[in-house]
């Protein structure tokens, strides 16, 4: 209950990007709020700020975010800064349920204006006060208040039946709320007379009207008292409702574990009154959720061959495609879990045969019905299997389709690390020209977007430079890195990626013996290592799973021993990522400080130490600094040492061995 809201402020910085000022609850979130700012940001520009931001003060609007199952109520402004002539813009969200009624949401502005007026003034903000607010005003909404329902003493039986019979008129023509008051008052009635099957009857439509209206934390307590009456009355059909529904809410809750139990109840006896692709669906669903893939895998194909038996329609086509969809997403993910195991062991191309099969069928159907969201995810999957299978001309095919369906869909997120995935597949086949072709356009557009931040620029003209530097053509990469140097002149920190570049710099004059020059750029990057040193010693100390949002550690052979992904272990997009970063590192070079994978807003890093058998890959945000994510991943590493590493080296560990970690890396 504590996750079913999240309240957070983020501004925009033009060279960093977005920035998480505060945050609350501050747990461990399952889901980037940076990712999610960003899209906000750009949502904002797209339908708000077509003509600039300048003007746009306080606007209030709101956006559905799927990918964390949630409804967004955001609150724009502007405050004013010496630094930056326009102000510098910032967001106000609340993160609700996606299940919360939208036509509410507004109802949570008094409360987002309030927080604006003090943080325009004060720019930081403890959020635990406005939270309590927002959350009593959550729950109250939620909750249905029956303090108007009042049984009188002249209130009769006869009565109590003719007001059921009346709410349930109501409930026929979907006036739920009207209804649940009828229906209430007969109800109490009835269990005051103790007739259990009036009680029955009225508690069913309760129960369900409750669901319909997205009342699911209350719905689950008529579902339990349904699921207790019917198998006291023997009643077979609300028995199979009680349980199927009381497992449906708690799966909108988030209650996974309580909702595997209803279902396995369920199938534990044949059923007769519950939809069967429905119930197959929904278990195969929660199954994935829990990590049970080879069960998930099992129910969706029983979906799917129900479905089959049908006559599609423009109904049930939508359901076909989503079982597809969601048994190719598992079959990917089991697949893509036993090639994290074993990376270097290349014993799955017919299961990954199969997964493309799977999602090429789903994107014949989703296809039908525009469905952009999950083709960008899908046809971006195929792509990412067959740069694994090494058929990188295949993988540009599908990336290309994933990028043309961001366009649709306005998805620029997607679009850059769809984009970052087609220049590493590129490289793979050594198409420089193309390359370049590629860049130039996709620097074209990007620099339209009011909210896209200097240093993914900066990004994009040292690709171009290095492009241009292994043609041999000096000059125009010396332009291109040039353009990226003075980008980062305008960063408050040294960034490594600066560094970087003058390297480049240095060593291209050094190709053309130009010594006055070479020793003017050698110069400035010892001046620039010390202020990067001394930057990363005065920043030494940060929260290391607030940097560090994914890590695995390996053996050198390519075994998973421990993982914390809270993010990626069930996002199939994320994986996919995952396993581009996994394809371009080299475990027994992992000592000799590889450079970062970096695609769309993530960069995966990999670490390792000469003599230890073993090694960790961590995913973070591009904005943060790479030597102060090495840093963090070398004290991972360094206490999973400590910790356990003579039970490694001696092979005497199982799992269960690591289940303290996370908590030993909270309490530093």
């Amino acid at each position: 209950m504590e996750k079913d809201i999240i309240l957070f402020i983020a501004k925009w910085d033009e060279v960093r990007g977005v920035e998480i000022v505060e945050h609350y609850p501050n747990l461990i979130i399952a889901y980037d709020l940076e990712v999610l700012a960003t899209k906000m940001f750009l949502f904002f520009e797209q339908f708000y700020a077509s003509n600039g931001i300048k003007n746009h003060e306080r606007i209030l609007f709101q956006l559905p975010i799927k990918e964390a199952d949630k409804f967004a109520r955001v609150l724009f402004d502007i405050f004013p800064s010496k630094e930056r002539e326009e102000g510098v813009p910032y967001i106000i969200s609340i993160l609700l349920p996606d299940y919360f009624p939208k036509d509410k949401l507004k109802e949570f502005d008094e409360e987002l204006i309030l927080l604006n007026h003090r943080f325009k003034k004060e720019k930081t903000l403890e959020l635990n006060e406005y939270f309590t607010k927002i959350t009593d005003k959550y729950y109250k909404k939620q909750a249905i208040q029956d303090s108007e329902i009042v049984l009188e003493s002249t209130y009769t039986l006869k009565q109590a039946i003719i007001d059921f019979q009346k709410g349930i008129r109501l409930f026929s023509t979907k006036a739920y709320k009207i209804a649940y008051f009828v229906l209430r008052k007969s109800y109490l009635k009835f269990k005051k007379e103790q007739n259990l099957k009036l009680v029955l009857e009225s508690t069913y439509f309760l129960s369900t009207l409750l669901s319909k209206l997205k009342k699911y934390r209350i719905a689950r307590n008529y579902y339990k008292e349904l699921e207790q009456l019917a198998t006291q009355l023997s009643h077979q059909k609300y028995y199979e409702k009680a349980l199927f529904m009381d497992a449906f809410c708690a799966y909108k809750l988030k209650e996974y574990e309580q909702a595997l139990s209803s279902y396995e109840k369920l199938a534990s006896h044949p059923t007769t009154y519950i939809d069967k692709f429905d119930f197959c669906y929904f278990y195969g669903k929660i199954s994935q959720l829990m990590g049970d893939h080879m069960k998930a895998i099992s129910l969706f194909d029983n979906a799917i061959s129900i479905m089959r038996l049908e006559d599609l329609n423009d109904k049930s086509k939508p359901k076909l495609a989503k079982a597809y969809f969601e048994l190719a997403n598992t079959r990917f993910l089991l697949t893509t879990k036993n090639l994290i195991k074993k990376p270097n062991q290349i014993t799955y191309k017919e299961e990954l045969a199969q997964v493309i099969s799977l999602y090429d069928t789903a994107n014949t159907i989703l296809s039908q019905f525009n469905d952009f969201e999950n083709l960008i995810i899908s046809n971006q999957i195929i792509g990412n299997i067959y740069e694994n299978l090494k058929e990188y001309e295949k993988a540009i095919i599908y990336y290309r389709k994933a990028m043309k369906f961001t366009e649709e869909n306005n998805d620029v997120l997607s679009r850059m690390r769809l984009f970052d995935q087609i220049i590493i597949n590129l490289m793979y086949l050594g198409k420089q020209r193309e390359l370049i072709k590629e860049i130039d356009e996709m620097l074209f557009k990007i620099k339209a977007y009011a909210f896209m931040d200097l240093s993914t620029i900066a990004k994009y003209h040292g690709k171009l430079g290095k492009v241009y530097s292994d043609l041999g053509h000096y000059k125009e990469a010396l332009s291109e890195f040039l353009i990226a140097l003075n980008i980062y002149k305008r960063f408050q920190e040294p960034r490594e990626d600066g560094l970087q570049l003058l390297k480049n710099i240095i060593n291209i004059y050094s190709n053309t013996n130009q010594s006055t020059f070479l020793e003017y750029y050698e110069e400035r990057y010892d001046t620039y290592q010390e202020q990067l040193d001394t930057f990363l010693r005065e920043h030494a100390k940060q929260n290391i799973l607030k940097l560090v949002k994914d890590f695995w550690i390996f053996t050198i052979e390519g075994e998973e021993i421990f993982s914390h992904a809270p993010e990626s272990k069930s996002d199939p997009q994320l994986l996919s990522g995952f396993l581009t970063a996994l394809r371009n590192f080299s475990f027994e070079m992992a000592a000799e400080q590889l450079s970062a994978i970096k695609l769309g807003l993530d960069q995966y890093i990999i670490h390792g130490q000469e003599s230890i058998p073993y090694i960790i890959v961590g995913r973070a945000s591009v904005y943060d600094s790479e030597i102060s994510i090495r840093n963090s991943l070398k004290s991972i590493f360094d206490l999973f040492e400590k910790e356990y590493g003579q039970k490694i080296i001696g092979e005497e560990f199982t799992e269960n061995d690591f289940t303290g970690f996370i908590g030993i890396l909270k309490s530093l």
